[in-house]
């Protein structure tokens, strides 16, 4: 019965891709281009220099692309929605593990049919690189739970170790996985057993986490001198592009620090700010009118940002909690925005203007404009966003299973993890609805379970409840008999 509930998921999801995949070229962004030029530098051995604000796992999947398929972008598409077809795997065999065969079935057949993750795959984005990993992850520390206590059971010790490793990988593909290793931590924390166990199962998780993300932290040591990844690009876009601040400090008024250098970017970027410039520009005129070096730019940004928010608190966590609410009710994902991103001009010139990688870029042919609307047909299949009540009650079913059943407590650590993803997308960028996307398989396991549990309990009770009656109408029969 397993292997026919995950064979209809597959057959569901791959359906799908398939009618989708030659209907549009390779959804292309500004943000693609330093991606790919990384990855392809990367598969042939050329040394990139990646950005600062970037991490290398997903460059690093875009060079194994290329290396067995070809630099055809049309391959990476491909490599993108086998991804996508994974991904629904693991998320029945998630819900299966979590919750019980039919969430399983429930929450890979969510995954496989969402639009929003469809569309995603196929864009030059990290997105679906980062959502396989993350549900791998959780698919790990589930079974290494499932097998018995750490330390008693070497596959289980695998298993968790594996997990920490793998959520280690999607810290390197975008940095903002690190908010879920507490979420886990949560979620580990609840499990039945003693302290000791417990203990040991986060030991394991941390080790694994670090063994992969370490490297990323010191790097960032060097280059910018702080702990992480580039905070500043991602702040500026808040207060400069996403949100538009109450107030701004004077570019005339008295600068927190008395470096020449950091006085001159504080004017620079407050105008910059005032006039909703795109990062294009900040990085012209820091980096070629000022000089700055990347690092110097990006603490920059940090501290104007710093600086708008510190004076008006109230409006930024206003602000954020009304971007955590968007995120979280999302809106119908556009196909169109998408496939017409790549013919954009600043998307085209950005692409050309990489020698090694411009002669990749091809225009939208007219069978792909002809197809369109067929591709936007299977784009409205399943549109959460269009579903936002009904999905919002399972997923609280699946919490209230949570709370009220022991066996189901790992399912607190998927609802963790996927508030810290939105919480932190709206607390550093906005209300950018793609940053809901990596979280939307864990949700849909949550969904998944919260329905599945439900019936699969109801219809246990109602058997149970026709079998009693069952047996007391036997005896009166047979007083006729």
């Amino acid at each position: 019965m397993d292997r026919l509930a995950l064979l209809l998921v597959v057959l569901v999801a791959a359906a799908l891709r398939l009618a989708f995949l030659d209907r549009a070229p390779l959804f292309i962004r500004p943000d693609s281009v330093p991606y790919f030029q990384a990855g392809y530098e990367l598969a042939y051995g050329l040394g990139p220099d990646l950005q600062l604000h970037r991490a290398a796992g997903y460059p690093l999947f875009l060079a194994g692309t290329i290396r067995l398929l070809g630099e055809d972008l049309r391959s990476i598409a491909i490599a993108q929605h086998v991804l996508g077809v994974l991904t629904a795997a693991l998320a029945y065999l998630l819900g299966r593990e979590v919750f019980g065969r039919l969430a399983g079935l429930g929450a890979g057949l969510l995954v496989a049919l969402s639009a929003p993750l469809l569309i995603h795959e196929h864009s030059l984005m990290a997105e679906t690189y980062f959502t396989f990993l993350l549900l791998l992850a959780f698919l790990l520390l589930a079974r290494g739970l499932r097998r018995g206590p750490v330390g008693a059971h070497r596959r289980a010790s695998l298993h968790v170790l594996g997990a920490g490793l793998v959520l280690g990988l999607a810290f390197q593909t975008r940095p903002v996985g690190l908010v879920v290793l507490p979420a886990l931590w949560v979620g580990l924390l609840v499990q039945p057993g003693g302290w000791r166990r417990r203990l040991g199962q986060i030991g394991l998780l941390s080790v694994g986490f670090l063994g992969l993300a370490g490297p990323l932290f010191a790097l960032n040591q060097t280059r910018a001198g702080e702990a992480g990844p580039a905070l500043g690009t991602f702040l500026y876009d808040r207060v400069a592009r996403h949100d538009t601040p109450p107030a701004l400090p004077r570019a005339s008024s008295p600068a927190p620090t008395t470096d020449p250098r950091q006085v001159a970017a504080r004017r620079t970027l407050i105008k910059l700010v005032e006039r909703k410039a795109s990062r294009k520009i900040v990085d012209r005129d820091l980096r070629q009118k000022l000089g700055l070096s990347e690092a110097e730019a990006n603490r920059a940004m940090r501290e104007v940002a710093l600086e708008v928010i510190w004076y008006q608190p109230e409006w930024y966590l206003r602000r954020t909690l009304e971007n955590v609410g968007g995120i979280l009710l999302g809106e119908v994902e556009p196909l169109q925005f998408h496939a017409t991103s790549r013919d954009r001009r600043d998307v085209r010139d950005a692409w050309l203007a990489q020698p090694r990688i411009a002669h990749l870029l091809e225009p939208t042919t007219d069978d792909q404009r002809r197809e369109l609307p067929a591709a936007e047909a299977l784009a409205r299949v399943f549109q959460p966003a269009q579903h936002r009540v009904l999905l919002g009650v399972a997923i609280a079913l699946g919490l209230a299973w949570c709370l009220a059943r022991s066996a189901y407590r790992l399912s607190l650590a998927l609802a963790l993890a996927a508030l810290a993803l939105v919480v932190a997308g709206a607390a550093l960028v906005g209300d950018v609805p793609r940053y809901r996307y990596p979280a939307d398989p864990l949700l849909a396991v949550l969904a998944g379970g919260g329905v599945g549990t439900t019936l699969a309990l109801g219809g246990a009770r109602l058997g149970r409840l026709w079998r009693g009656r069952a047996a007391l109408a036997l005896p009166r029969a047979m007083r006729y008999t």
